[in-house]
């Protein structure tokens, strides 16, 4: 155990069926525009037999734009 500090990225879809993604350990911005942020770090998987995998992820997110249509973000990635 390291006993230190770790960023931890959370994904929230509020009005989506499907589940949320695993959260993103080690969490370090990469670049942030007007239009996205992306964020790298790790992804841990637990196999169900009490391990788990690590791999590494980068996350491209895509603020929600209010239209007259309702709400839209990454239809243009």
């Amino acid at each position: 155990m390291l006993h230190r500090y770790a960023k931890v990225g959370r994904m929230y879809m509020l009005s989506r069926a499907e589940p949320a993604p695993p959260p993103l350990w080690d969490a370090q911005p990469i670049c942030m525009g007007v239009d996205f942020w992306s964020y790298s770090g790790i992804e841990r998987i637990e196999d169900g037999i009490g391990g788990f995998s690590d791999y590494a992820q980068t996350w491209v997110l895509v603020p929600a734009r209010e239209t007259l249509e309702g709400y839209h973000g990454s239809e243009h990635l």
